[in-house]
């Protein structure tokens, strides 16, 4: 039955996922058996669920009901749903509005809902505590749980209740140094320029790519460096921000660790000296001012310019972001990872994401028998969970398991391969339909997944992304914030602290490096901002709940 329960929106930056609307009466209302973990059908009778669903629209179709894994996975468990699909860039107001108003899916997955946020709903009982189904009908998910502790740590709210089933992406070592630059190889060849190893080392090498004509169409069009304002670390400044202060926009944004204390970095002198460097990059015309306005898409289109190259420097979590990957020997392999680059005070580092589960799905009150959406989560927590109900591969069709006993090496060469995707196997969008549910479910992808596969002369971005977190993990000053998980009752204040600061951290950023703030004048109204929504409060609160 609908609960109409009081929502709390909680204003809490995401981790990852996706929301939909919900009936007046939930299917699952008459008890129906569950079979045992590991048994299919989940029941023998079929069951729907309204879905609120989150999905990425560079990967994924919207079309769910049609969507080859949906057809093949509700004949096998007679589990349904009703499909409610939301664009990523919707996600927050979509959340927030259906749950200020009362009126809930039976489910809802990938709505980039907080732990916080799902610990907070957990304790006003709008969703429901899926710990006891864990422990009755769950294989996989425990035995991930026996593998990486971590992950049922983070799972597992002060009150011991587990609301939330997760995203799990423990295989991804180069995401966890990710804040990176690439720089195009080609003209630094043809200006017999060496790779830059400092900002100012940098501020030349940017000149000169303007300065020059590098891509003979004749025009002065060449950009030097590039990047967005939504994307995974796309965002222009953070990658040289950390030549001055240790800076993380991501996780716990703009916090760090000194001497065992969690500190604020955006009202530092570091912070600050890091303004006037890229305000002096921007002033020269060395920074292309879309990048603070555009989108991840927009920034593609200059990368992948069917008249040639055009941009010098771009940022980015991985070549994908600005660059086509489909050509092996496409222009994404002209442009090469840099280095942290070296301060003028002598500082650089790379800051570290550490690994963290998404709050992905959850399972709202008014359903009756929550733990039929556990059995049916439990299986992506595979392999074949990953490869069929994630990319939408089957072996056989799209891919291989390859036995240990042929000794192939696997991707960085420190292990054997256990698989291979065929290089025809698939597009992810196939007319329209995602093949899988991609980042619309929950799964989990160790590091051995990761690099399973075999190497090649040229095996695409995996390896040379993982070379690049190799050299960046050499300069982690240490300095990366824990996983802070906060208790429910001031899990809402530090959310609205921390989206307010964040927004305002970048506003003041933006109108500082393109010059419509002064740094000098418009300091201290800056610091009275930071003040005025609470900065110190904020730094108390992570202080008090380190791990």
């Amino acid at each position: 039955m609908k609960k109409a329960l009081i929502a709390i929106v909680i204003g809490l930056c995401a981790v990852a996922p996706v929301i939909a609307t919900g009936a007046e009466e939930a299917a699952s209302a008459a008890a129906v058996d569950v079979a045992p973990a590991g048994q299919f059908p989940i029941v023998s009778e079929t069951v729907t669920y309204d879905l609120l669903v989150g999905y990425s629209v560079t990967s994924q179709s919207p079309n769910f009901e049609e969507n080859p894994f949906t057809i093949w996975y509700e004949d096998l468990t007679n589990v349904r749903f009703e499909f409610d699909a939301t664009a990523s860039g919707q996600l927050d107001e979509k959340r927030n509005l259906v749950l200020a108003s009362g009126d809930y899916p039976d489910v809802m997955i990938n709505m980039a809902l907080s732990i916080p946020q799902a610990y907070q709903l957990g304790a006003q009982g709008v969703i429901a505590d899926l710990g006891p189904a864990i422990d009755q009908y769950s294989i996989n998910l425990k035995n991930v749980f026996a593998d990486e502790p971590w992950v049922e740590e983070q799972m597992t709210s002060p009150d011991g209740g587990q609301f939330f089933l997760p995203w799990i992406n423990s295989g991804c070592f180069h995401c966890e140094y990710s804040q990176r630059a690439y720089i195009y190889r080609p003209w630094l060849d043809e200006l017999g320029l060496d790779t830059p190893t400092t900002t100012e080392e940098l501020r030349d090498v940017l000149a000169a790519f303007v300065a020059n004509d590098l891509n003979g169409n004749g025009e002065n069009d060449e950009l030097g460096l590039m990047g967005a304002a939504n994307g995974w670390r796309t965002e222009p400044w953070a990658f040289l921000m950390n030549s001055f202060v240790y800076t993380n926009p991501g996780s716990s944004p703009f916090m760090r660790m000194n001497d065992g204390e969690a500190e604020f970095v955006a009202n530092t002198t570091g912070w600050r000296d890091g303004l006037r460097y890229l305000n002096s990059l921007y002033e020269d015309g060395l920074i292309a001012p879309e990048s603070f306005v555009q989108s991840n898409s927009q920034m593609k289109v200059f990368g992948e310019n069917p008249e040639g190259p055009m941009v010098g420097m771009f940022v980015g979590g991985h070549y994908g972001i600005f660059t086509d990957l489909s050509q092996q020997d496409g222009r994404w392999t002209e442009y090469e990872a840099l280095a942290p680059l070296e301060g003028p005070d002598g500082f650089r580092t790379s800051p570290h994401f550490p690994h963290q589960v998404g709050a992905h799905l959850v399972v709202f009150n008014q359903v009756e028998q929550p733990e039929i959406m556990v059995r049916w989560a439990d299986w992506f927590f595979t392999f074949e969970g990953f490869m069929r109900g994630v990319k939408g591969y089957t072996e056989g069709e799209h891919y291989r398991m390859i036995p240990e006993s042929d000794g192939i090496p696997n991707m960085t060469g420190t292990d054997v391969a256990f698989f291979e995707v065929f290089d025809d196997a698939v597009d992810r969008i196939a007319d329209g339909i995602s093949l899988g549910w991609e980042n619309s479910t929950v799964r989990y992808w160790n590091r051995r997944s990761f690099e399973g596969v075999p190497q090649a002369e040229n095996g695409g971005q995996g390896p040379v992304l993982i070379r690049a977190a190799d050299v960046n993990s050499q300069f982690d000053v240490g300095q990366a914030m824990p996983v802070v998980i906060f208790p429910p009752e001031v899990a809402s204040e530090i959310g609205e602290i921390q989206a307010t600061l964040t927004e305002s951290v970048k506003s003041f950023l933006a109108r500082f490096v393109v010059g419509e703030l002064d740094i000098d004048d418009d300091w201290a109204s800056y610091l009275r901002e930071l003040n005025n929504i609470g900065v110190d409060r904020y730094v108390e609160l992570f202080n008090l709940y380190l791990p």
